[in-house]
């Protein structure tokens, strides 16, 4: 049987809410970044599928004033630190740090982000998944005309890969 897999080149992730348990209060230090259970281990199939994998993300903490682009980059070390502890890893990562008031091409539900990522890799959106869990993510991934999973609470990281495999 084949799988579902060979269809898709390129997986692309929001972070909070899909790798690490999200606040209405932004994650705003490297202590608050706690990983959803399993969500490590699916990025780790993925890798294993030989599936690039990069994450797509709104920061917008950074653009409202509420931590800096010193401090995100903290985050994402230990988001790194803690996807290469389950044998994972994420080939890119692309973050929109603007206000939502600064209307950029990046914040989704814009495609900006999205866009940049499929250039990078040169895969054409229809191999493209993108994983979210707002409809803001999945109007994104509308937008490049790539497909879209929305995560629901129920429904996670890990439970999507295992159904594709």
């Amino acid at each position: 049987m084949q799988s579902p897999w060979n269809s898709i080149d390129l997986v692309l992730l929001d972070r909070d809410g899909v790798l690490n348990h999200d606040s209405p209060n932004f994650i705003l230090t490297p202590t608050q970044w706690q990983p959803i259970a399993g969500s490590l281990c699916a990025v780790a199939s993925l890798n294993d599928l030989g599936v690039k994998v990069a994450l797509c993300s709104n920061q917008s903490a950074v653009g409202r004033g509420l931590m800096t682009m010193t401090t995100l980059l903290q985050i994402d070390q230990t988001m790194r630190n803690a996807l290469a502890s389950s044998g994972a890893h994420l080939d890119a990562t692309y973050y929109c740090p603007h206000h939502p008031n600064d209307q950029c091409r990046c914040r989704k539900p814009r495609p900006g982000l999205l866009q940049r990522a499929i250039a990078h890799f040169a895969v054409p959106p229809e191999r493209t998944l993108f994983i979210g869990d707002r409809d803001t993510d999945v109007a994104a991934a509308d937008a490049v005309g790539c497909r879209a999973i929305r995560l629901d609470g129920e429904t996670t990281l890990s439970t999507v890969i295992a159904r594709k495999r």
